[in-house]
């Protein structure tokens, strides 16, 4: 299995063995676009996004920095405050949850945690046009080959 998807799969596992408020059951796809009347749930999507940085080791190994993204998305009244605060909330607690955390990959392997990126906050787009929140938590994981 390629090692972007088998992260992305092992972030999923690592979600779903947590307990959130809002709940919530993650999924891996490839595209986190949904139909407006889908969001009135919450929904968290985990997209394999990028392997921006390969560093060699020695003859035999190669580290890669793969990059995963978890959307945050849901239907919300821009006019309550308190509704958008909810999943901000969520979205630190996700990161707070995945921080530091080694995932072991289906294979056996363990990916270690590098970092998360979190640019911007949230789509102030998606919420003006769509009545959509919409945050994306950028993890980051090193894998050695």
């Amino acid at each position: 299995m390629n090692d972007s998807v088998a992260i992305a799969d092992a972030v999923v596992a690592r979600l779903a063995s947590g307990t959130f408020a809002p709940s919530f059951v993650p999924v891996r796809g490839y595209v986190p676009q949904f139909d407006l009347a889908e969001l009135r749930g919450l929904h968290v999507t985990v997209v394999p996004r990028a392997l921006p940085e390969e560093r060699t080791l020695d003859r035999s190994s190669v580290t890669h920095v793969h990059e995963v993204d978890v959307a945050i998305q849901q239907r919300v009244a821009v006019e309550r405050s308190a509704e958008i605060d909810v999943l901000m909330d969520l979205v630190q607690t996700i990161h707070d949850w995945m921080r530091g955390e080694t995932l072991d990959l289906a294979d056996g392997r363990r990916v270690a945690y590098v970092g998360a990126t979190r640019e911007p906050l949230y789509s102030a787009a998606h919420l003006r046009e769509f009545r959509c929140f919409t945050a994306v938590l950028t993890l980051s994981y090193e894998v050695t080959r």
